[in-house]
């Protein structure tokens, strides 16, 4: 007898270990239901799909425009160009001119994927919730949004003999880098 049976024992109804405190720990098997799907006849031709894609280069996403523009949706894992600044920029700018091109959004999710929408679908970029008191389901500003309207910043006061700047502004030069 393993160690890990006289440990957690063995559940005799389907030859599975039991877990720690009692618990079953059950897993569904999706191959089942891939399997059954096929046999009812569901889950048929859709007539949009979302498809999920890894980008390691500049050349990868020219080759993966056609989806979007085949009318699918495309969550791109980028978490391999990452690391490269330059590279993440150019593929940024790409994929914006993508979503333009097709009519359709782009927008994050989380930090190592981007969704990319055809026409007709745009993202929500609010984030929903659910009030546990009363129930009533309320939405947030997106991320990266200001919760207030921003004051108007002051302009620094300088002197009328100053001379102007090559950009056409006064004043002395900001105290950066010194």
């Amino acid at each position: 007898m393993s160690i890990v049976k006289k440990l957690f024992g063995e559940d005799s109804s389907n030859g599975r270990a039991k877990g720690g405190a009692g618990h079953d720990r059950d897993y569904i098997d999706l191959s089942d239901y891939a399997a059954a799907e096929k046999a009812t006849g569901e889950g048929g031709a859709a007539a949009t799909y979302i498809k999920f894609a890894q980008v390691r280069a500049l050349d990868d996403l020219k080759r993966f425009a056609s989806i979007v523009y085949d009318g699918n949706m495309l969550v791109l894992d980028i978490k391999a160009v990452q690391g490269d600044e330059i590279l993440l920029r150019r593929l940024s700018n790409e994929l914006r001119k993508l979503a333009s091109d097709t009519g359709g959004d782009i927008a994050g999710l989380g930090e190592h994927h981007i969704l990319l929408t055809p026409t007709g679908i745009k993202v929500d970029r609010r984030q929903y919730s659910v009030d546990k008191e009363t129930g009533e389901m309320s939405g947030s500003a997106p991320r990266g949004a200001p919760a207030a309207p921003v004051a108007a910043v002051a302009t620094p006061v300088v002197a009328a003999g100053t001379p102007p700047r090559a950009n056409g502004t006064r004043g002395a030069r900001p105290n950066v880098g010194r």
